[in-house]
């Protein structure tokens, strides 16, 4: 009975396999452009976002302590 590792072996040594052939992609230089800058754009809209989120919620947070807190 084979073992996981001769299953595992026999993948990295596939000649179709498709994680080598990056360069022989079609359409390479449209996919590779996609791909970075989407990844770009999530860097960078991910962290705006949380800021944004944060800033609202810390400003209804005081806007609630300063209606709930008796006069003086």
């Amino acid at each position: 009975m084979p073992s996981r590792n001769d299953f595992y072996m026999s993948d990295l040594a596939a000649k179709h396999n498709r994680r080598n052939n990056l360069d022989r992609m079609s359409n390479q230089k449209l996919k590779m452009t996609v791909g970075v800058w989407s990844a770009v754009a999530i860097g960078v809209i991910v962290p705006v976002y949380a800021v944004v989120f944060q800033q609202k919620k810390t400003a209804s947070a005081s806007i609630i302590h300063v209606i709930a807190s008796p006069p003086q």
